[in-house]
């Protein structure tokens, strides 16, 4: 069963659930699919969700399937956050199969490769560039 089974196309959209100047909870029903006992997973999502710059941190719930972003508005906007979150989720979907083959210890392996191969894709106003985004060499050793 692939992820797009699990989360129908309206999961990959994130929800503003409070936004305030500079930070912003989002829900992104992906996440819920998320390992929770995945300790690996908990390190480099996040990390990957703050590549472009402008983000402080994001913390992620796989119980809620929420993000909390702290953000420096005079960088980024909410909408290029969010932008930044769907584009994400994207990725992930359309990589599932790599993913979900991952062993646990590979996690982290795998996670210091995706973030420069996101940050090379990333356009001004944290656009990810989905047509020059190349992860193959992610996945290989």
């Amino acid at each position: 069963m692939s992820l797009l089974d699990l989360v129908p196309s309206q999961g990959l959209k994130p929800r503003v659930v409070h936004s305030l100047p500079g930070r912003l909870r989002v829900q992104l029903p992906l996440l819920r699919h998320v390992p929770a006992k995945s300790e690996a997973v908990a390190d480099w999502l996040p990390r990957l969700l703050r590549a472009p710059d402008g983000i402080a941190s994001v913390e992620f719930s796989s119980v809620s399937g929420s993000l909390l972003y702290a953000y420096d508005g005079a960088v980024l906007t909410e909408q290029e956050v969010l932008a930044w979150v769907h584009a994400v989720a994207r990725t992930i979907v359309r990589y599932q199969e790599h993913l979900a083959g991952l062993k646990p210890e590979d996690v982290p392996q795998i996670g210091d490769r995706l973030e420069p191969a996101l940050r090379k894709a990333l356009r001004p106003k944290a656009v990810l560039d989905e047509e020059t985004l190349d992860l193959a060499d992610v996945w290989e050793e």
